[in-house]
């Protein structure tokens, strides 16, 4: 049985999504998958350090945040910034690798990147390596040419990706992997007749303060509204909001969920979405043809994403809270603009990246052994799976 290792980090939800969908892809084609949260792997107290900084900052600080992310995205100094991350990780990350023994390697965050890729130029390993980029941009910490393949969310990721000197041969445009049910064709039409127009608000990322604006002018709206708010894992956001908003609200229902399994059910339900663009949010949007309206964004790799989604004619970005209620507006009295802008997200949807991912893995284990097998000069040698190295006999 083949086996593939998934590197993830819970730095943002987006990198564990991406993973757990290829985990359950790859298993249901006869892989051994081990799937390890690598920075939590690595040490309980840089796990708390890396993600609960990145938390605090991105909410509490995020200007600074996108500073750091703009000033890190040019070659010398993500190149000095990855130095770090190696001495940090590069232990563990080795131990996982002589652990599970892979036959091939997938890293859906940037810095399973930037340390495999440091672990094969340094002849360290010789596994094949998939990079997952799991926005419309990739980081430069992605970028390394020992990475074997990237998988990308679109067209524009992939020029992008060329322009930073990535071979366009290793850069396939796949899609960013999500669960299947956010294909199923039996969703209901969207333009059946409801009682009331539907907004679905993903609320945990935004923090209280600011799901608080968002509803507060939403329920000033002069239409019908049912408003379903998804709180995720932040229980004292649900707690808040739902003293908040009691659901006494004239011509206002609000559904305030906490963690939800079928999120694809719920967005079938709605007529839009009002969320912060990550990436693996507005791929599961645009599967399920979701209209978006982007109220804020983490500068870095979330503003650039607002821009690819804006310029593909699929969501509105406001730069002002205030105008919400009017966007609402126009587009409950406008059918016509949320028609086309369900019709551009056909042209964005990317339906088998999963299995395309395992097909791809395929090709380049299969890739890795004909290498072996053309290279042999004698009959009797061994072959260290980890390392890729052959000894002969």
């Amino acid at each position: 049985m083949k086996s593939v290792l998934i590197l993830t980090a819970s730095v943002g939800e987006g990198h564990n999504k991406a993973a757990y969908s290829l985990e359950d892809t790859f298993r249901r084609n006869g892989y051994n998958v081990t799937t390890v949260d690598f920075i939590k792997k690595t040490s309980k107290l840089l796990n708390l350090c890396i993600v609960g900084g990145y938390k605090s900052m991105v909410f509490k600080y995020p200007k600074l945040y996108g500073g750091l992310y703009r000033i890190t995205n040019v070659d010398d100094p993500c190149y000095r910034v990855s130095k770090c991350i190696k001495a940090m990780f590069e232990t563990g990350v080795t131990n996982i690798i002589n652990e599970t023994r892979p036959d091939i390697i997938i890293g859906t965050h940037a810095f399973a990147a930037l340390i495999v890729s440091n672990l094969k130029g340094e002849n360290k390993i010789n596994v094949p390596f998939i990079s997952v980029i799991t926005d419309f941009q990739a980081h430069y910490a992605y970028i390394n040419n020992n990475v074997d393949a990237y998988i990308v969310g679109s067209r524009y990721t992939k020029q992008d990706m060329i322009r930073k000197g990535v071979a366009p041969s290793k850069i396939f445009t796949y899609g960013i992997p999500i669960r299947r049910d956010f294909f199923d064709t039996s969703f209901i039409d969207k333009n059946f007749d409801k009682k009331c127009f539907t907004i679905l608000v993903m609320g945990g990322g935004l923090g209280a303060g600011r799901i608080d604006k968002v509803l507060k002018n939403i329920m000033s709206n002069k239409h019908n509204l049912k408003i379903i708010v998804i709180c995720g894992n932040n229980s004292a956001l649900r707690r808040y909001l739902i003293r908040r908003y009691d659901n006494k609200n004239e011509g206002k229902v609000i559904d305030i969920l906490g963690y939800v399994n079928e999120i694809s059910r719920v967005m079938t339900e709605a007529d839009i979405i009002i969320s912060k663009p990550g990436g693996l949010t507005v791929s599961e949007a645009v599967a399920k043809k979701l209209p978006m309206i982007i109220p804020f964004s983490i500068p870095g790799q979330e503003e650039e994403n607002a821009r690819f989604l804006t310029a593909s004619g699929v969501a509105i970005e406001l730069s002002n809270l205030s105008k919400l209620n009017s966007i609402v507006d126009e587009l409950i009295s406008s059918p016509q603009i949320l028609c086309s802008m369900r019709k551009n997200m056909e042209q964005l949807v990317l339906k088998n990246s999963s299995k395309d991912i395992v097909l791809l893995a395929n090709e380049l284990i299969g890739r890795k052994i004909g290498e072996f097998t053309n290279n042999r000069k004698v009959n009797h040698m061994t072959f260290n799976k980890v390392t890729g190295n052959i000894t002969l006999l």
